[in-house]
């Protein structure tokens, strides 16, 4: 007799799919995988029980009722009990303890118990309605299916399957009452549960699970010999030699803009599994950027073109991206953004948001931890974070590292309470290690104006070459933009900030970065958009005042890479005089806490000198330290969610409501009334392909691409804001609440309040900072 372990529709109708046998064998085929490219993930007795696992997950499903219900779809009747319950009933408990847990009673046998489990609940099911009489039942009637089952069609048992199903004893599994932190066989659980989840992700989506990391360090090297070309004593610099030669730990490093950080985590990689982490969309898709062309130039003509199974980018624009790319073909479009999405890659560069989730125990979160476990996590400009996201990547570095992975927290500029809050959570780190550039010395001569600043400001320091300024809000760059307009309509002068539809936006990235190539006189005025991990270089900066470590990003897009010798300063910096500068406040929606505003401000009042790169890590040093903060609302939060985390980690909420808390909820995407005016033919045939009216769009591809297209017209804009404006719902059947809102609009202003502000005025200094 033959058992299916799925169904298919077939022009329609509903079919059989694969086997059991054949899906286990399959989950078989990715378990030697994983154990060949990453053999160290566990040891010889738990890679058995993974084995272990992966053979007997789904034995459950050759019950009647489940074979039965293949063909019919639908949901499961209330006398069927779901199959996981069934599959541990045939493993052999009494064998499998004796030779792993064979000092132990039943209840202490942590090995067999963390198996179990990891079956039982490799589906996210909530046992607790289960009746034990129908339980009982669906085991007695499971044993016909087991008599007729043929085990010899799943390769290599160790342990047999016993041809009489048992029911588990309530002391090794109660269904209802899932493993909890505190159980000894917690760690082992999620483990074997995670790595079970990937195998059989990848068995069912017939993709490889793992792929080597056998590009990074050829592409590294092929990277120094192009120097070398140039220069035959290039060389990999201090810092970059050191993450080289401390490859096998955790570490902390400080560098200054410019020295090349990014090479630098690479080469600590090294050809392990990694994740690079970045606060912003632009900075993620940059580095991306140049790790592909690094990794092409190395292998093109010499092995297949040429990332697909190498370096991928995760973020909430991933489509985007990757449609963007002409170089990726559209058939293997899909599947490279799934391997992506299935952490199979070897390096992958990614938001906070969608690796680090697991730190509120989300239903599946062993997945990703299990994977994290065996990798090398890259944490760049780990400051720039709110107190809420720092608290997340504190206490997640410290699971990561309780589980066997290792991280780089790496950047410009690191308060020493970030490190004294990593060390009262018992991370493991070395003391910073720090690296400034001998010859890049004096980048700054920096002046500290107690003033607003203004738009005749920009006026009166511009002396036809880049000019810089960068705003703490949208509302005081839009202001000054046109008020420098107005002031000189001759000037070459462009605005830049989260209020532009990710189309325009886009192009002005673009634009901006193509400055650094570029000498023609130009200003731009932004937010900090462009604060952290955007290659930029421009001659003069005028700035609001943050906070210290905000300023020293800011600073970094200034001189980036050369030593500046001028008398007349080319950063300033403008402290509000006696009031706060925009965006600053006592309330959540300041642009950073109130309390470091005021210390960074007394740090900086009176400057009028050249600073190099020792000045701005003592100033930090000497400001951001835990007695001048341990009464702050920062210091407050951040600890207070770091405990949050904690006493909530049994409770597994839904993976959406986590990833609500990490993304702005205070913002909705919203097409402008305008933006679909001008482009109602194309959104109409968009939202016609999205809701499946378009017969010859149907495919999975034409739909990615439709989505895709229609999000380079949306813009995150305040949900209590929205309320203020006419509205329509644009009509998808998927987000019903995507809305065509009408607020003005434009390329250039982006949404602009000033010009139509709605219903009730703007009475807010700090929604919108971007």
């Amino acid at each position: 007799m033959t058992y299916y372990a799925k169904s298919e529709k077939v022009d329609g109708e509903r079919k059989y799919g694969e086997t059991i046998a054949e899906h286990t064998n399959h989950l078989l085929e990715q378990f030697h995988v994983l154990k060949q490219i990453y053999p160290d993930v566990l040891n010889k007795n738990d890679w058995t029980l993974l084995k272990i696992a992966a053979q007997y997950h789904d034995l459950g499903k050759m019950n009647s009722l489940f074979q039965k219900r293949l063909l019919q779809g639908g949901k499961p009747s209330s006398e069927e009990i779901p199959h996981a319950l069934l599959s541990v009933t045939l493993v052999p408990i009494k064998e499998i303890q004796s030779d792993f847990d064979p000092k132990q009673k039943l209840k202490e046998a942590n090995h067999t118990k963390a198996l179990i489990h990891a079956i039982a609940y490799h589906h996210e099911r909530d046992f607790s309605h289960i009746e034990l009489t129908n339980y009982q039942k669906a085991i007695d009637l499971l044993k016909n299916d087991a008599a007729k089952f043929d085990f010899s069609e799943i390769n290599n048992f160790d342990y047999p399957p016993q041809l009489v199903p048992q029911k588990i004893s309530n002391r090794l599994l109660k269904p209802g009452k899932k493993l909890l932190g505190k159980d000894p066989a917690y760690h082992l659980y999620v483990m074997i549960k995670g790595l079970l989840n990937r195998l059989d992700y990848a068995a069912s989506g017939h993709y490889q699970v793992e792929y080597s990391n056998d590009f990074l360090p050829q592409a590294l090297a092929a990277k120094l010999a192009g120097f070398k070309k140039d220069n035959p004593n290039a060389d990999w610099n201090e810092m970059q030699h050191f993450l080289a030669d401390h490859a096998d730990e955790s570490q902390v490093v400080i560098a200054q803009t410019g020295m090349g950080k990014t090479e630098g985590a690479l080469l600590w990689l090294k050809q392990g599994k990694g994740f690079f982490v970045l606060p912003l969309i632009a900075a993620i898709n940059s580095i991306y950027d140049r790790i592909v062309k690094m990794t092409r130039e190395t292998f093109d003509g010499t092995a297949k073109d040429v990332i697909e199974d190498r370096v991928g980018v995760l973020h909430s624009g991933t489509y985007a991206k990757l449609i963007s790319d002409a170089n990726i073909s559209e058939d293997n479009l899909t599947k490279y953004a799934e391997l992506t999405r299935a952490m199979s890659l070897p390096l992958t560069v990614t938001t906070l948001d969608q690796i680090f989730t697991f730190v509120f125990h989300p239903a599946g979160f062993e997945r990703q931890l299990a994977t994290l476990a065996y990798s090398k996590v890259v944490i760049d400009e780990i400051q720039n974070y709110d107190p809420q996201l720092l608290a997340y990547i504190i206490y997640g570095l410290k699971v990561i590292q309780d589980f066997g992975g290792q991280f780089l927290v790496m950047t410009a500029t690191l308060p020493p309470l970030v490190i004294d809050l990593m060390r009262q959570e018992y991370i493991q780190l070395p003391a910073p290690n720090v690296f400034l550039d001998t010859k890049i010395t004096h980048r700054h001569r920096v002046k500290t104006i107690q003033a607003e600043l203004e738009a005749t400001d920009i006026i009166d320091q511009y002396r036809g070459d880049k000019m810089l300024v960068i705003c703490n809000t949208v509302k005081k760059a839009t202001n000054l933009y046109r008020a420098v307009q107005k002031l000189d309509p001759k000037l070459n002068v462009h605005l830049l900030h989260s209020r532009f539809i990710r189309r325009d936006r886009n192009e002005k990235v673009k634009q901006i970065l193509a400055t650094k190539n570029d000498d023609q006189p130009v200003i731009w005025i932004t937010t900090q958009i462009v604060e952290a991990s955007v290659d930029i270089d421009f001659d003069i900066l005028l700035t609001e005042l943050s906070e210290l470590s905000g300023l020293f990003q800011r600073m970094g897009r200034v001189y980036r890479r050369r030593n500046y010798d001028g008398e007349t300063p080319n950063v300033l910096i403008y402290d509000g005089g006696e009031k706060t500068t925009s965006g600053i406040g006592s309330d959540k929606k300041s642009v950073v806490d109130i309390d470091m505003f005021q210390l960074s401000k007394a740090a900086i009042q009176g400057l009028d000198r050249p600073l190099s790169e020792q000045d701005k890590l003592d100033l930090i040093n000497e400001t951001f330290t835990t007695e001048n903060l341990k009464d702050s609302q920062y210091y407050e939060r951040v600890t207070k969610v770091i405990g949050y985390l904690k006493a909530v980690q049994d409770d597994n909420p839904s993976l959406n409501e986590v990833k609500q808390r990490f993304r702005d909820v205070t913002n909705v995407d919203v097409m402008p009334q305008s933006t679909y005016d001008d482009n109602q033919e194309e959104v109409d045939h968009l939202v016609r392909v999205l809701n499946g009216d378009d017969p010859k769009a149907r495919r999975r591809l034409p739909r990615i691409e439709a989505q895709t297209k229609l999000e380079q017209y949306l813009v995150p804009i305040a949900h209590w804001r929205v309320q203020n404006y006419a509205q329509r719902n644009l009509g998808l059947k998927y987000l019903p609440n995507l809305k065509v809102v009408d607020v003005a609009y434009s390329s250039e202003i982006g949404v602009d309040f000033e010009k139509f502000p709605g219903k009730t005025e703007d009475k807010s200094s700090g929604n919108n900072i971007f």
